[in-house]
């Protein structure tokens, strides 16, 4: 429950900080988190279907962090 609470409070917070937009994509790269941790901490192994899915979701975040306007915000905000 801690952990559930605790993580929705961090995501009001880089919403309130960098926006919706940002906050978003960066969400996005939790399947990338995910995958990295399950094969450093669980010993998955690496498949095609993996690596293609990670990525994907590394290229689509890239794109879409990189398109449009400029926030006005610190990148130091991100951190």
């Amino acid at each position: 429950m801690v952990g559930t609470a605790a993580g929705r409070l961090c995501r009001v917070a880089a919403i309130e900080k960098v926006g919706a937009p940002v906050a978003a994509a960066i969400n996005n790269v939790n399947p990338f988190m995910s995958t990295g941790l399950a094969m450093l901490f669980l010993g998955e192994r690496v498949t095609l279907p993996t690596l293609v899915g990670t990525l994907v979701i590394v290229l689509g975040t890239t794109l879409r962090s990189m398109s449009g306007k400029s926030v006005g915000f610190p990148v130091r905000s991100l951190l």
